[in-house]
């Protein structure tokens, strides 16, 4: 007995080890005594594809952009938890108490997950769970991303991420870091360095980098049918409404505009763009409306109250208003000028927009309008996931 129960306690040692490195190293296999009970089994749905683990599908991922190495039982890696339905709390729960950090959710009834080798094989076994495998690099990369020469990308870090270790690691590998605004990054790579970056623990998301456009130059009456909302009685009198765009009229309560009267002006924001040596300079002019006026037109069509007749009425003509100046003149340097010329734009806008809408929120805006946008085809972006 008492050289056997050694001999068991290896043998039971070595065989979790081999089941640690079976589901870290890759995936785990599906549960199918929970799938197959299932009416309808869940896919996963990426912007890299769509593919059901429970019926052993996968994706065809270029090999440059998959995850080669064993992960071992105490290195972190982020992997993507399915359940077998809607989750519950209990089951987000009992992910945590294994001492995972959730990363957002993923359709369907899944969560990215950052895990040990040894929690990823424990979170395989709890209730609910019908799969767990890798969040492979590929899936950080979007669709749309520009291959070949060097280009300017926008890289969004996990919350949590340690920056500054991820901006010399991108710096280790050639790339080129121009600017840093909270778990965001401005990035000068090639196609070869993306692929590297994309292996970088904490590098969340891969897209190209476009200045947002004004957009939106007609009026509220007829993109949102507000003559009709007006003619039954609607005019927005117990509401706040935040606009964010270029600037507003001379950059004062007083001097915004005719249509919208001081006492409805409850805030100007100025939101000035930083800097990005090596990229561009801003040169910062308040929140006056200084070249387009375009913000003037925004904000007017979606508080103004017209003239007498009606004419240039706003959709919410008796609203209050808080207005966030984001445009200034910039100057582009080195590899930038290659991109865009010097002009005005709307740089002021933060990479992650919660740092937008969180001060206009918390001046009593309950809705907020954003007349611009990327010609990025309706891509769902960066952008998308703050919204």
């Amino acid at each position: 007995m008492n050289i056997r129960k050694p001999f068991i306690i290896l043998m039971f040692l070595a065989l979790s080890l081999i089941i640690v490195g079976s589901v870290a190293g890759q995936n785990s296999q599906p549960n199918r005594s929970e799938a197959i009970q299932l009416q309808t089994i869940p896919s996963i749905h990426l912007q890299a594809g769509t593919f059901t683990p429970a019926l052993d599908q996968t994706l065809d991922l270029p090999q440059t952009l998959t995850t080669q190495r064993a992960i071992d039982a105490n290195s972190e890696a982020y992997y993507i938890v399915q359940f077998s339905g809607p989750v519950s709390a209990e089951w987000k729960a009992s992910l945590e108490q294994l001492g995972g950090s959730l990363h957002g959710y993923i359709p369907d009834y899944a969560y990215k997950v950052k895990l040990t080798g040894r929690q990823a094989a424990a979170a395989a076994n709890l209730d609910g769970v019908i799969w767990v495998g890798i969040f492979e690099p590929a899936y950080r990369l979007a669709p749309d991303l520009k291959q070949g020469g060097l280009s300017l990308y926008r890289i969004r870090l996990e919350s949590g991420a340690d920056v500054t270790a991820v901006t010399q690691l991108i710096n280790n590998l050639g790339a080129a870091v121009y600017k840093q605004d909270g778990n965001f990054l401005l990035v000068a790579a090639n196609s070869f360095q993306v692929d590297s970056i994309a292996h970088i623990l904490d590098v969340a998301w891969i897209e190209n980098f476009v200045i947002p456009e004004k957009q939106n130059e007609f009026g509220a009456g007829v993109i949102v049918g507000a003559n009709t909302a007006n003619a039954n009685g609607y005019d927005g009198s117990t509401q706040i409404a935040a606009v964010a765009d270029t600037g507003l009229g001379g950059g004062t309560a007083s001097t915004a505009h005719a249509d919208i009267p001081a006492g409805r002006i409850d805030a100007i924001q100025n939101f000035q763009g930083a800097d990005s040596g090596g990229c561009y300079t801003v040169i910062g002019d308040g929140p006056q409306d200084v070249d387009s006026g375009h913000g003037t037109h925004t904000a007017v069509s979606v508080v103004g109250d017209g003239g007498s007749s009606g004419e240039g009425k706003g959709t919410a003509p008796a609203a209050h208003l808080v207005f966030q100046a984001t445009e200034d003149y910039t100057e582009f340097t080195g590899f930038c000028s290659f991109f865009y010329t010097d002009g005005y734009y709307l740089l002021g806008l933060p990479d992650d927009l919660v740092d937008l809408y969180q001060p206009a929120y918390n001046a009593g805006a309950r809705v907020h309008s954003n007349s611009w946008g990327a010609d990025d085809n309706g891509a769902y972006t960066a952008n998308s996931v703050s919204t």
